[in-house]
C-alpha cells in the first residue's frame, strides 16, 4: 500500500466508502502522509449510483461512481480520529458486533437441552 500512496498527488481527495472498520490501515497511512480523504456512507453511494442511472455493483463500477461521486460533490474531508478516540470507539464496533451475535445466536434453536434422541431402539 505504501508504493501505492507514494504515487498519489497531495492535491487529489481520495474518497472511498466506509467499510466498517476495515479500512483503519488506510486511514492511518492517508493520515500520516497528510492526504486528504471523504469516507462515505455506502447507503449515500449506492443512492448517488441509482441517481446517476449506474444499476451494476461490481468493483470497477463503484471505483468509477466514486469519483464522479467525489467530482460532482463538495464532500466533506474525513478528520481521521485521534488515537485517545479510536480505542473507545473499537471497542465500541466490537461490542456491537458481539451483542449482535448473541442476539443471532438466541434465534437459533438449541438442542443441549433436549433429551437425546434414542437411535436404533
Amino acid at each position: 500500500m505504501t508504493a501505492w500512496l507514494d504515487t498519489l498527488d497531495h492535491h487529489v481527495r481520495l474518497v472511498f466508502e466506509a467499510t466498517g472498520g476495515c479500512d483503519g490501515d488506510l486511514i492511518a497511512a492517508l493520515a500520516a502522509r497528510g492526504h486528504s480523504f471523504s469516507r462515505v456512507n455506502p447507503r449515500r453511494v449506492r443512492a448517488f449510483a441509482k441517481a446517476t442511472g449506474t444499476l451494476a455493483k461490481t468493483d470497477r463500477v463503484d471505483a468509477r461512481v466514486l469519483a464522479r461521486m467525489g467530482a460532482a460533490l463538495d464532500l466533506p474531508a474525513t478528520v481521521p480520529l485521534s488515537f485517545s478516540r479510536m480505542r473507545p470507539a473499537d471497542f465500541l464496533r466490537r461490542r456491537r458486533q458481539l451483542i449482535d451475535m448473541r442476539k443471532a445466536e438466541s434465534l437459533h434453536p438449541h438442542s443441549a437441552d433436549q433429551p437425546e434422541c434414542p437411535i436404533g431402539n
